[in-house]
């Protein structure tokens, strides 16, 4: 697999480097490919081009809205001190160039990639002159020749895999009930101030508190009931949810599912940079239509995306993630939420076993006679 040639300018010289890895044409990379190939590093130009080293870079590059960092995978020396004279042409094979560790990966706003990276670092020139040498400087004072290669890489087989963890249950978001010892207080509140006020005032004012009272009190009846639930380890990477059976049935108007998330800086100017996180894929499934009564339990196998989404996190705060989320309507028909973060893995599957084929020997056997062991018993 050969990258197109690149070629860069620096003051006079005109340096071209082509990157070769050893790799078919048509096949991709995957997680776990160790890297090799070769470098060949061209002079173009009309004047030597004094080199003090040529190093290679193995990178993991995020790049989100305003922010792009990397982690570096590894780095070693191609080339030491050395002079290119004009059409001169060096070519250095290398390996071990560190483990592709991560797929390449595009969200909405924040993306992944393996990038190669070849840099070349010129040197003043030998037995030139003091002026020269500046002036040479001048033209050429970057003193780099950057060379950046995409490694396109896809995720081994494999399947989704997620740690269990206990799920601590809370009331759906609404109406919290610390205000309800205001609202009983406040017709005697009233009073007290309004002593004067026809006694029809605090008539209505006491009817209005216990219909409020009666709304919060059908609104958590209408809720989520707080029951014991917990991600369950399972064999072959299913996703299953197990939650307590309380026997009244209510459990058949939840919908579990995940939301899978990415998270990117944003903002104009570093005092005003915020994380943002945003959605890219959702799941959620009618608990009634994949849960099964077994015991005192109710069980759910939650469907695995069909795509590939990594779970990954970096020093700066971006990065994907994966959470839980048990959805009910409350008594207003608005969908009500509540989300637990989650440890979703891809893990690796061995390759298949070969099949070895079976190849009848009836036609042999006819040919020598019948016999086993013969060789030939026709006369």
């Amino acid at each position: 697999m050969t990258y197109p040639k690149t070629t860069k300018l620096l003051g006079d010289w005109n340096l071209q480097v082509v990157l070769s890895l050893d790799r078919a044409v048509g096949q991709y990379f995957v997680v776990g490919d160790h890297l090799s190939g070769k470098v060949e590093i061209i002079n173009n130009g009309t004047t030597p081009i004094p080199l003090r080293s040529v190093n290679i870079f193995l990178n993991e590059r995020v790049k989100g809205a305003i922010k792009t960092e990397q982690r570096l995978l590894k780095s070693f020396s191609l080339i030491g001190k050395t002079e290119l004279l004009p059409g001169q042409r060096k070519t250095v094979r290398f390996r071990g160039l560190g483990t592709l560790q991560n797929p390449s990966f595009r969200g909405k706003r924040l993306s992944v990639s393996n990038r190669i990276s070849v840099r070349a670092y010129s040197a003043q020139p030998a037995n030139v002159s003091l002026l020269k040498q500046i002036k040479l400087w001048g033209r050429n004072r970057n003193n780099e020749f950057a060379y950046n290669f995409e490694v396109p890489t896809k995720p081994q087989r494999g399947v989704y895999q997620v740690a269990p963890r206990h799920l601590p249950t809370k009331w759906l978001p609404s109406i919290n009930l610390k205000w309800t010892p205001f609202l009983v207080a406040l017709p005697w509140l009233l009073f007290l101030l309004l002593e004067e006020a026809p006694p029809i005032f605090f008539h209505w004012a006491g009817v209005l508190v216990i219909l409020l009272l009666i709304a919060l009190i059908i609104g958590r009846i209408t809720l989520f009931r707080d029951s014991p639930m917990e991600i369950v380890e399972s064999p072959g990477g299913s996703f299953l949810v197990r939650m307590l059976d309380r026997g009244d049935n209510s459990w058949q108007s939840l919908h579990l599912g995940y939301r899978i998330t990415e998270t990117y800086l944003n903002g104009e100017g570093q005092h005003e940079e915020k994380l943002v996180t945003k959605t890219l894929h959702r799941g959620a499934y009618s608990l009634k239509e994949i849960g099964q009564v077994r015991g005192s339990f109710i069980e759910a196998r939650l469907p695995w995306p069909k795509d590939f989404y990594p779970n990954l996190k970096y020093a700066s705060g971006q990065g994907f993630g994966w959470e839980f989320t048990l959805l009910r309507k409350n008594i207003l028909g608005n969908w009500a939420e509540v989300k637990w973060p989650i440890n979703v893995s891809w893990e690796h599957l061995p390759p298949p076993e070969e099949v070895l084929e079976l190849k009848d020997l009836t036609p042999e056997r006819e040919i020598l006679g019948g016999t086993p062991g013969a060789t030939n018993n026709k006369p």
